[in-house]
């Protein structure tokens, strides 16, 4: 007998997205339990066609309250978390009753996030069995609170999930929503480390420079205590120098940006936004003899790998970008031929109009010097 999953979201105003996300599950789950936190729109009514079961919750500045809330009201053996904004994509229906069966030894399940067409995908836990230690903890970027001990019981799944494409414009217009809901949570838990940061990556957005510093090296003074296990590390280190590395960047204080990435390239495996930040920075003072190996370190990173620390990057820097950038550095340098032969293999993956400008004058100059 398949197993019972119990589909489990909160809501808020979604009415532009619900009933497509509702409609992308179909008859897979056995109930679908929401919390609403206060619409004032038709989102409840959507739902309600659905056959969902409502609660209603006032919104309190702190998204682990009604995720735990929908969970208590959950019978199911399991538990699928889903946000209105997202979709199930329609070949991962498949994959529920395989991970779910009566065999299965995991706690959960780790799925495919795409946050964006054009960029990697990332990791989360949205399936897990529905037992009362399972809860979600923290006031902004709530997480399951799993013990140490049981952290290797959650593998990654073939279950793939398609979120509204992320923009710069939707982020800005939440920016003092999550800085407030984020100053919140550090007053509860002021050792979360992610959330430091990300508060950190706010404050350097609003450019209040010397609070982002204040965090970051706050940040940097945690990273030090080495309390995590190696994989926590490396990814607490890597948002780190991603961060360091946009504050130096708004600062137009290029020099120690390229020391941070390089920094990164050198103590983080698995992140290779930094090797193509450190391959332009090296363009651009023309030392491009450094700059083409990490443009090669960009082309060497298998695709399929750039997600699995949850650092979503656009997927050209594996490819097209950083062929391209190949191609500019062989051109200064006057290697004309391989230039060509660099924008022609970016040209395959990408079309840009400037590229394929390049790619006319390095044939046409690659044609002359070997007249």
């Amino acid at each position: 007998m398949p197993a019972q999953i119990s589909l489990c979201m909160i809501t808020r105003d979604e009415e532009k997205y619900i009933e497509r996300c509702l409609a992308s599950t179909g008859n897979l789950f056995t109930e679908t339990i929401i919390v609403d936190t206060g619409s004032r729109d038709r989102t409840v009514k959507i739902a309600e066609s659905f056959g969902a079961k409502i609660v209603s919750h006032q919104w309190q500045d702190n998204f682990s309250i009604p995720r735990n809330i929908s969970l208590e009201h959950a019978t199911g053996d399991w538990i699928f978390i889903l946000d209105a904004d997202e979709q199930l994509c329609p070949e991962s229906k498949d994959c529920f009753e395989k991970v779910t069966g009566e065999k299965s030894g995991a706690l959960g399940y780790r799925v495919s996030i795409q946050l964006h067409p054009d960029w990697t995908e990332m990791k989360g836990i949205r399936l897990f069995r529905n037992l009362p230690e399972l809860r979600f903890r923290g006031v902004f970027h709530e997480m399951l609170d799993i013990p140490e001990a049981q952290k290797n019981k959650f593998p990654l799944s073939d279950i793939r999930i398609l979120h509204e494409p992320w923009t710069e414009n939707n982020e800005t217009m939440k920016l003092p929503r999550n800085e407030r809901l984020l100053e919140k949570h550090l007053r509860e838990f002021p050792e979360d480390i992610y959330q430091i940061l990300d508060l950190a990556r706010i404050k350097i957005k609003t450019e209040a420079f010397a609070e982002s510093e204040t965090l970051l090296a706050r940040a940097s003074e945690i990273l030090e205590q080495r309390v995590f296990q190696k994989d926590l590390y490396e990814f607490y280190l890597a948002h780190y120098y991603l961060y360091r590395m946009n504050y130096y960047h708004a600062l137009k204080d290029y020099q120690n940006k390229l020391m941070v990435c390089k920094k990164a390239v050198s103590e983080v495996s698995g992140y290779p936004l930094f090797a193509f930040e450190a391959a332009v920075l090296c363009y651009q003072i023309q030392n491009y003899d450094q700059a083409l190996a990490y443009f090669s370190k960009c082309l060497s990173f298998p695709e399929d790998q750039a997600h699995k620390h949850n650092m979503f990057i656009p997927k050209a820097i594996l490819g097209a970008k950083a062929l391209a950038g190949q191609g500019y550095c062989y051109f200064r340098k006057k290697q004309f031929r391989q230039a060509a032969s660099c924008f022609k293999e970016a040209l395959a993956l990408e079309d840009d109009t400037r590229v394929k400008s390049m790619y006319r004058s390095a044939v046409t100059l690659g044609k002359l010097s070997h007249s």
